[in-house]
């Protein structure tokens, strides 16, 4: 075998040790992502749980709000008919 084979075999076992070292490192990046996403996807359902429960709660402050005027507007004329 001449120097030049041994070379070109030796780039050709390089080069596909080399494209399949990329092929498993993309698969475990692939992985990694996916177990990411999944987290942050249980994350957000649980933010979104706790967003809903502040939207009924602003509602519930709102409709006080609301319930607070009206019983002052009640006194007031409550007050007037008094005098």
């Amino acid at each position: 075998m001449s120097a030049e084979m041994i070379v070109a075999i030796g780039s050709l076992i390089a080069g596909i040790s080399g494209i399949v070292s990329a092929v498993l490192l993309y698969r475990k990046t692939v992985a990694l992502l996916e177990f990411r996403m999944e987290l942050v996807e249980k994350r957000l359902d649980e933010h979104n749980g706790y967003a809903k429960k502040f939207a009924e709660i602003t509602d519930m402050i709102s409709e006080i709000k609301t319930d607070i005027a009206v019983i002052k507007t009640d006194l007031s004329y409550i007050g007037k008919e008094k005098q």
